[in-house]
């Protein structure tokens, strides 16, 4: 109990952290080992306790060897309680991971939300374009594919410049 302990405040440490060698897939297979290994451990520290409440209620057992007993279980109850406060740290040392894998799942997605919304009025303007319409009098006119370019550009840098200026970028 007292190595996974020491290896939960290793992992919080870890996960707090974020170091770049460790990854959430060993984070979260580690979490889940100490998980694993402490319940086992609890199991047996129960059969142990019931084994003990046993012996205590029994008549053949002497009243000097009760007292053991008693200390025993009293111990025993101890680790118990000691183990279970280690489940619920495994267990919000899980749920920061997770909430740090939403943190930057959603930076990901903020990425690609403000991408798409920067290229789709360029896209619009060129699929209008595109189009080869024969009565487009745009289309005559010299500077018309620059400035449709141009056009295009200060529509990829304005939302840009809007969502910099509003911090989401």
């Amino acid at each position: 109990l007292e190595w996974i302990d020491k290896e939960a405040r290793r992992l919080r440490t870890s996960v707090l952290e974020k170091k770049d060698e460790y990854s959430y897939d060993e984070m979260l297979k580690d979490i889940s080992s100490l998980q694993e290994l402490n319940m086992r451990v609890r199991d047996s520290l129960f059969d142990k306790r019931r084994a003990m409440t046993s012996l205590l209620k029994s008549d053949k057992i002497d009243k000097d060897i009760k007292q053991n007993l008693t200390i025993v279980l009293k111990d025993l109850n101890s680790l118990v309680e000691f183990s279970v406060s280690q489940l619920n740290i495994l267990d919000n040392i899980q749920t920061i991971l997770a909430s740090q894998i939403n943190i930057e799942q959603n930076k990901i997605i903020k990425i690609f939300t403000v991408a798409t919304v920067a290229m789709m009025p360029p896209t619009l303007i060129g699929t209008v374009y595109g189009m080869n319409f024969k009565f487009m009098p745009e289309l005559e006119l010299h500077y018309a594919y620059p400035i449709v370019l141009g056009v295009m550009v200060i529509s990829i840098i304005l939302p840009l410049v809007v969502f910099k200026k509003k911090g989401w970028l």
